[in-house]
């Protein structure tokens, strides 16, 4: 797989995942290394704790 360019530190990594984010009804792709994708879910962490996860198989 060829390297990705990091959204937050804009750096060349290969090991970047794709991440996609759903508010308000829409869909954000984030392509983040892991130690970013950790800091993500920090941040949105509390809100994950009370959310509701919904199963998108109907």
């Amino acid at each position: 797989m060829p390297k990705q360019i990091e959204d937050m530190t804009e750096e060349e990594s290969d090991e970047v995942c794709n991440n996609t984010i759903l508010v308000n009804g829409a869909s954000y792709e984030l392509e983040v290394a892991p130690h970013e994708y950790d800091a993500v879910l920090e941040a949105v962490g509390p809100w994950l704790k009370k959310a509701r996860k919904i199963d998108k198989a109907k």
